[in-house]
């Protein structure tokens, strides 16, 4: 992609509320773009706790709640008002919409909005599957075949060579699984002149987690951790975690486990933290975790036990026993359930030195910022057409058809009020992934 050859970039993902992956990569995604001059707009959900907020100076975003609701089962009509709003936001900055347009979305029904608002502009359109949910469309269905088409002509993206096999359910030749891992900024690593946590060499074992609190390989982590501290009374253990959670039950829940721990054991809540500091790395002997948290470890020289985001399983270390942020390579990684992965590191040791150098050179092979964002910019201009899906226009299934019923009768309000209830169900009891 080269400066000057576009004017405007819009970039749809879910929201841009607190802390995690996603958000991570939109502030850098953007930011990147900005530097090399575009006019870029993002278009999300209601901003809640925009955390984030100093990080997107000069960028243009606009909130709606039509990304909420899958787009498919929308009318005609509220398509059509969709469009016009976002055609009247992008066209309101003077003579900075002239030029090209390229589009990136970040999960499955954000493409079809993508495709959408391609089709009515004229841009090109690529999706970056930054969510790794399994395709839910009739394989037989008219949206799955355009999926399909899609992923042929390298306009589906995943993050890792896992992604596009995972969320279609089946086999991708090499051919047609576009991927890009998801890479850190160097500039996001600072050092923090107000860390009030010391270096302690007292303890056995020394583990960090960046994280949701929601998910569930922190608790598996915490549990795995009281068990090892209750067989092993001569050892200490420390568990230092940065991150919150919007569910007050979760936090509650958490808080309330870990004031009966056993005296070796210390757990603490650093809080949320942006940038993380770099002090923390260096007062762990390994963290706990993946996606973007697991390149931030190893960015530091710091070894990281990647966990899988659907098993809750370890694969082993990035960069020595396995190479992927969230899954293993093949079969023959043998994965371990959190207890007694910790256990053999506490009863047998292992090679910090060696697997820190292994997982800093990995990051400067795969990780790079620069190179992958050239990567990612290259598949949108690759597509050479301008896409002429206008997928939208057909009839929809039967579960389409009565929830599009829903919609129209309880209304837009109410319905998104339902989806959040069943969504939150889900994250509450499921681990959530990225």
């Amino acid at each position: 992609m080269n400066q000057g050859a576009l004017n405007n970039y819009i970039i749809i993902t879910p929201n841009l509320s607190k802390i995690g992956g996603a958000q991570m990569y939109t502030m850098r995604r953007s930011n990147y773009l900005k530097k090399l001059g575009y006019n870029v707009i993002i278009i999300t959900g209601p901003i809640s706790d925009f955390v984030l907020k100093n990080k997107f100076e000069g960028i243009r975003i606009f909130e709606t709640l039509y990304l909420a609701i899958e787009f498919d089962i929308l009318q005609k009509e509220n398509r059509e008002l969709f469009f016009l709003q976002i055609s009247n936001y992008i066209n309101g900055d003077n003579n900075e919409s002239k030029g090209k347009l390229h589009i990136e979305s970040h999960n499955s029904n954000l493409s079809l909005i993508g495709e959408f608002l391609a089709f009515k502009l004229k841009a090109k359109h690529i999706t970056y599957f930054l969510f790794e949910q399994k395709m839910a469309y009739d394989k037989g269905g008219q949206i799955y075949s355009f999926f399909k088409n899609k992923m042929a002509s390298k306009e589906l993206v995943g993050i890792t060579k896992q992604s596009l096999p995972i969320i279609f359910n089946t086999e991708v030749t090499d051919e047609h699984n576009s991927y890009v891992n998801v890479s850190l900024s160097e500039d996001e690593m600072v050092e923090d002149k107000n860390w009030r946590f010391n270096k302690d060499f007292k303890y056995s074992m020394r583990i960090g987690i960046i994280s949701r609190l929601e998910k569930k390989y922190v608790r598996d982590t915490i549990d795995s951790l009281i068990n090892l501290s209750q067989t092993y009374k001569d050892k200490k253990f420390l568990l230092n975690i940065i991150g919150d959670t919007k569910f007050k039950e979760v936090e509650f829940k958490i808080k309330e486990k870990i004031r009966s721990v056993p005296h070796n054991l210390d757990i603490r809540f650093l809080g949320r933290f942006s940038p993380v500091p770099k002090q923390f790395f260096s007062e762990i002997d390994f963290t706990i975790g993946m996606g973007t948290a697991a390149v931030m470890s190893i960015s530091q020289s710091c070894p990281v036990l990647i966990i899988d985001p659907f098993t809750n399983q370890i694969h082993g270390f990035l960069g020595s026993d396995v190479f992927n942020f969230a899954y293993k390579d093949d079969n023959s990684v043998k994965s371990e359930i959190i207890e007694l992965k910790l256990e053999a590191i506490l009863t047998k040791g292992f090679d910090k030195i060696k697997i820190s150098e292994k997982g800093l050179a990995f990051f400067s092979s795969e990780y790079s910022f620069q190179g992958n964002m050239r990567k990612l910019d290259n598949f949108i201009e690759c597509s050479d057409r301008v896409l002429q899906y206008n997928i939208l226009d057909k009839s929809v299934l039967l579960n389409k058809f009565l929830r599009r019923r829903l919609l129209l009768v309880v209304g837009v309000k109410w319905y998104l009020k339902i989806s959040t209830f069943l969504l939150n169900f889900r994250k509450r009891n499921l681990n959530p992934g990225f």
